[in-house]
């Protein structure tokens, strides 16, 4: 199973429960102007096949406009698009974590820069 390397995930923790983060990235996210594509609930997920999760959220955005002048310039890039993912975890210990990857890291990435 893939495991993301530590030194490039960024982790804060969040004094809120997960859905009140949740929503607060996503207020945050509009008023700068970016699109949220998607909101993946993986505990909801999780339990329409009768699997326990702890609230786990995974919120997909991006800014369109940036995308798209990507895509002109190489639209293979279109496989790292949108780049912008943030995970919103509760642990075992009851802690609620945000967690993301640096977005400027994962354009060049896709891009082909090292």
């Amino acid at each position: 199973m893939a495991s993301a390397n530590p030194q490039s995930l960024t982790r804060i923790p969040s004094h809120y429960s997960v859905s009140i983060t949740v929503n607060r990235l996503k207020q945050a996210i509009v008023a700068k102007g970016a699109t949220i594509f998607a909101d993946i609930n993986f505990a909801h997920g999780a339990k329409l096949v009768g699997m326990p999760l702890r609230p786990t959220q995974l919120l997909i955005f991006g800014n369109p406009r940036l995308g798209t002048q990507l895509l002109e310039s190489r639209q293979t890039a279109g496989l790292y698009l949108p780049p912008m993912k943030i995970l919103v975890w509760r642990d075992a210990h009851g802690q609620v974590w945000v967690g993301y990857r640096n977005p400027q890291k994962m354009v060049q990435e896709s891009v082909g820069q090292p």
